[in-house]
């Protein structure tokens, strides 16, 4: 992990802590890659998605336009690293992906 990843994870982190409504949460981490959020978060129920496979606990491998989820099966989503890597016409269906599996905040960062 670089040092932007960890200071994006660990924000990321504490703004879930901030707004979490439940312990532990199911939070959604799409194209998550190795599955950080994990390390930050170890009481959560923590869902990494990617397109490539990594064997990581908690892994699915699945498109980011269509999360393989029902609307609001977690309590928050969040990606990290992922929208600046997106086509822009593309970046809304993204977001409103994210938004129809959460029940709570979406959380997107960037290096940018």
């Amino acid at each position: 992990m670089t040092f932007d990843q960890l200071q994006r994870y660990r924000l990321a982190a504490e703004i879930l802590e901030a707004l979490r409504t439940r312990r532990p949460s199911r939070i959604l981490d799409a194209g998550s890659r190795e599955g950080f959020l994990k390390h930050f978060l170890p009481g959560d129920r923590v869902v990494n998605l990617d397109l490539a496979s990594f064997p990581v606990l908690g892994f699915v491998q699945g498109d980011i336009f269509a999360l393989p989820f029902p609307d609001r099966s977690f309590d928050a989503a969040l990606a990290l690293d992922v929208l600046e890597h997106l086509p822009a016409p593309r970046r809304p269906a993204f977001l409103d992906e994210l938004s129809r599996v959460s029940s709570g905040p979406v959380i997107v960062g960037s290096p940018f």
